[in-house]
């Protein structure tokens, strides 16, 4: 990879410890987005599906052990929150209300499964331009000091040197880029499973809450 005329490794061995902490934030980016798309692919799942076969699996209520084997074998945060819904009743008797609460503390707990990590994201995403200009500047400093003490050279040397420092802050935003990018993202995701949740304690509810107790 070459960046402004200069290989990666030379970029950052002359970017000093910006390019550094660049380095890192990327990394860490880079592991962020990974962890987080496995996670979410495995969570993916046709929800109406889902929906039909829980219905389908109660039996009337004769049967909750069938929808805990479904929940088990369906990875995700809907099945999740139905699973604890359904263990709630079979422990004992409850009322829609308190099923209700049960549902919304789970779905709560769910959503903030969902955003681990994600927080890191929208960090390096802000952080990271700045570092960059941060090394920009102190490039362009020491441009000019090494001018001051060359005494000669004109143009010339402080160019080649604010063209090394921009490449500071090129690179915070080749890292910025992708964190933002990828966090906003994640964030629909998030928001369109929230969604989700809030139909599955609706669906939890017309079917483990008894009639008697609407």
């Amino acid at each position: 990879m070459n960046i402004g005329g200069l290989g990666l490794w030379e970029v950052v061995t002359r970017g000093g410890m910006t390019m550094w902490l660049l380095v890192g934030c990327s990394i860490v980016s880079f592991g962020v987005i990974v962890e987080r798309i496995l996670y979410f692919r495995s969570c993916r799942m046709d929800v109406h599906e889902f929906f039909l076969k829980f219905r389908r699996g109660h039996k009337r209520g004769d049967d909750l052990g069938a929808l805990v084997v479904l929940c088990d074998e369906t990875p995700g945060p809907l099945p999740a929150l139905l699973k604890e819904g359904v263990r709630r009743v079979m422990e004992k008797p409850v009322r829609r209300d308190e099923l209700e609460a049960t549902l919304q503390r789970h779905a709560r707990y769910q959503t903030v499964q969902m955003e681990k990590f994600l927080s890191i994201l929208a960090t390096i995403g802000s952080i990271s331009p700045f570092i960059g200009l941060f090394g920009t500047v102190m490039g362009v400093m020491r441009a000019f000091r090494d001018l001051a003490q060359a005494g000669s050279g004109g143009a010339n040397v402080v160019a080649a040197g604010i063209s090394e420092a921009l490449v500071a802050t090129a690179a915070g935003l080749m890292v910025a880029i992708p964190a933002v990018a990828a966090y906003n993202y994640f964030i629909r995701v998030v928001r369109r499973t929230g969604t989700e949740l809030e139909l599955g304690i609706g669906e939890a509810l017309d079917v483990l809450a008894p009639a008697k107790e609407r």
